[in-house]
């Protein structure tokens, strides 16, 4: 199922879409901070041993980024609507 683009959203759709991204942006940069967060404590405790959990949070910023202009869309749409 594709998501539709702001514009041919119902208000309905609107407020929903921007309550669900909103909780995601959140919840993207809580884990990518707690995942770099860990990545640099095991970097510490390994002695410099690069580990995955320092290029995670690059790729799911990416995902974040994504998630984040979506957003900006949807509130860009409901003030143009005055919701």
């Amino acid at each position: 199922m594709a998501i539709k683009p702001p514009q041919d959203m119902s208000n309905e759709e609107l407020l929903k879409n921007e309550s669900i991204f909103k909780t995601s942006v959140t919840l993207t940069i809580i884990s990518c901070t707690f995942m770099l967060a860990v990545g640099i404590y095991l970097l510490i405790a390994k002695g410099g041993k690069i580990n995955a959990f320092l290029f995670l949070p690059v790729v799911f910023a990416a995902t974040g980024f994504t998630t984040y202009n979506s957003l900006k869309a949807i509130r860009k749409e409901k003030a143009a609507r005055d919701i």
